[in-house]
């Protein structure tokens, strides 16, 4: 190997001095970890797998051997000493993930860059082991990234409430925070009418794209470049998250490509026009670039933010788009948590709904709270016959539907701002 001596000797003879090139070529330039706490985080890891991610390295911790025993070609780390599971109780996912505190180091001892700690919220496992991986990746520096999911509706109060003391633990633990929703996967899908292994899946698809976009993003070298230092600087300290993705093809490919990113069900919970920090890259393939005419719908896009938001951009190219554009957009810092003073032992089960389920204000009916959410979010088709009572009337039954609820009044800013979008 050259030393820096051999080019110091180099530069005085006049020889060209030689790079240090790695031995292995075939190492990704920044180790990305996806590591699946629980049976929740297990089966989004093993759904993962199978899509054939490149650079990335998945991971199944859990605390039931008989589990862990049935997978192939994973790597694999059994919590605590029994390998019996934790029956449902996060007290003992916690002390099993303390127990096997330097296995949980030695996960990250390699050199990793960045980790996604995915479980589902209200288990045993999950709930209590997830945030103990989280704070060990983050105390060594690793960039940990959580995705969490919370319950359906119909698991219970005291389901929902554990999964929430979860999510709590899981804020404190990690960098950023992505937490899907079952119950919103479920009711923005045919109406409510989908099966459940098929709502399940598409919480891991949203895994998925969150992990494909960061591996495409810090491992490709692209026209406008972006590295692992600006995906760490948007998203180190980043809170409250997301990361979403959006294809189109037409003569608005790039505008209708936003539009379909922020229809995605993380925008349900968050409003992204908070942001504090923003990472927007563009993809096209070279027999169809991106033009700068095109550009326009992404200024359009951007100045929806604060001005003092810290966005970085860049461009790619993807040979496998054809015609279509593709964008991939993280945002952090959007702060939709509830009070920190509010824990999930002070809040009712209305509460509960009202900030995390349908929308609802107490004592109305979660059937009632979704139609009317659905009525006063829904984008407009037709011009009305009197134009000024009309916007009067939608004014009015905005202002209530966002007076009701926190959950509601973000739903109704991410309609109205795919509103404006597609207003010209």
């Amino acid at each position: 190997m050259q030393t820096t001596h051999s080019n110091e000797a180099n530069r005085k003879t006049g020889l060209a001095p030689e790079f240090i090139v790695p031995g292995n070529e075939t190492t990704p330039p920044y180790l990305i970890k996806v590591i699946g706490v629980g049976g929740g985080g297990g089966n989004a890891v093993r759904h993962m797998a199978q899509q054939g991610i490149k650079d990335v390295e998945f991971i199944l911790c859990n605390t039931d051997r008989q589990v862990l025993d049935s997978e192939d070609g994973l790597l694999l780390l059994q919590l605590g000493s029994t390998g019996l599971g934790t029956g449902g109780d996060p007290q003992k996912g916690k002390e099993a993930a303390e127990e096997s505190i330097e296995q949980i180091r030695h996960l990250f001892d390699d050199g990793t860059n960045m980790a996604f700690i995915t479980a589902g919220m209200g288990g045993g496992t999950g709930t209590g082991a997830a945030p103990i991986v989280a704070s060990v990746a983050k105390e060594m520096g690793v960039l940990t990234v959580g995705i969490v999911t919370l319950p359906f509706l119909f698991e219970r109060p005291w389901q929902i409430r554990q999964a929430l003391r979860g999510l709590a633990e899981m804020r404190k633990s990690v960098d950023a925070l992505i937490v899907i929703n079952n119950e919103r996967l479920r009711a923005l899908e045919s109406k409510g009418d989908l099966p459940v292994i098929e709502a399940f899946q598409k919480a891991d698809d949203i895994l998925a794209v969150a992990t494909r976009s960061i591996a495409e993003i810090v491992t490709v070298l692209g026209i406008v470049n972006r590295d692992f230092n600006d995906v760490n600087t948007i998203m180190r300290d980043g809170g409250s998250s997301i990361i979403v993705s959006g294809r189109a093809s037409g003569p608005h490919r790039v505008r209708e490509a936003i539009v379909n990113a922020l229809h995605s069900p993380l925008l349900q919970e968050n409003d992204i026009t908070r942001a504090r920090k923003l990472l927007y890259v563009l993809y096209a393939s070279r027999e169809s670039p991106i033009r700068i005419s095109e550009i326009a719908d992404v200024n359009r896009f951007t100045a929806s933010f604060p001005p003092d938001v810290r966005a970085i951009w860049g461009m790619y190219e993807d040979e496998a788009l054809g015609e279509d554009v593709k964008i991939t957009i993280i945002a952090t810092g959007l702060d939709s948590q509830p009070p920190a003073a509010q824990t999930p032992d002070e809040l009712s089960d209305d509460d509960i709904i009202a900030l995390y389920y349908e929308g609802a204000v107490p004592n109305e009916t979660a059937s009632d709270a979704a139609d009317e959410t659905a009525a006063a979010t829904e984008i407009p088709v037709a011009a009305p016959e009197n134009p000024v009572a009309a916007t009067e009337n939608t004014d009015r039954a905005t202002a209530k539907a966002r007076k009701a609820s926190p959950l509601r009044e973000r739903i109704a800013r991410v309609n109205d701002l795919i509103n404006h979008f597609m207003s010209d």
